[in-house]
Formats: structure tokens, C-alpha cells, sequence
């Protein structure tokens, strides 16, 4: 299911390192591709509307780490979304 989303081009995201912002991508695609070392998953990130795209390039680990991680996500955002509270994020202290 494709719900529509309005979304600047620019967010500002929490990453591994810290915040940071980040372009907003409105499409995925996912593929395997084949380099030097070997067969990976590849996660292309595109948004038609900028011409901007990104490509993430994962191990078997790394991808299982994205599925644990997007159900997560999604279980959390039903819950947001019922109005209950979050139940996989960190406590952060600042909300």
C-alpha cells in the first residue's frame, strides 16, 4: 500500500554518527548486485521529483539487521499511530 506523504526535500535524521540532513527519497527499489568481493542486496533510493537517488550496498548480516529493524519501525508507528506509545525506541529523555 503506497500512502501518499508530504515531506520537504530535506529532513533532519538521526544517524549512527549523529543528526544529519538528509535528502528525502520517495521510491525504493531493491536489487542484487555483483562487485569484486561478491553478490550483495542493494537498496536504491530514488526521488523523481529532485533527480537525487542513493544506493545502499548490504551483506546478509546487514540486511537481516534492516528487516529486525523495519518491523520495528512499523510496529512503533501503528502504535503511534492508534495514539499508544512507542514500544522499540530508546528512551531519550527529551520528549
Amino acid at each position: 500500500m503506497n500512502r501518499p506523504r508530504t515531506v520537504p526535500a530535506v529532513i533532519s535524521a538521526p544517524t549512527h554518527s549523529g543528526q544529519s540532513d538528509c535528502d528525502v527519497m520517495t521510491e525504493s527499489a531493491i536489487h542484487t548486485i555483483s562487485l569484486v568481493e561478491g553478490s550483495f542486496a542493494a537498496i536504491v533510493q530514488s526521488n523523481p521529483g529532485t533527480g537525487k537517488a542513493c544506493i545502499s550496498i548490504l551483506d546478509r548480516d546487514e540486511i537481516e539487521e534492516h528487516i529486525r529493524l523495519l518491523r520495528n519501525a512499523i510496529e512503533d508507528a501503528e502504535r503511534i499511530n492508534r495514539g499508544l506509545p512507542t514500544i522499540h525506541a530508546p528512551d531519550r529523555g527529551d520528549r
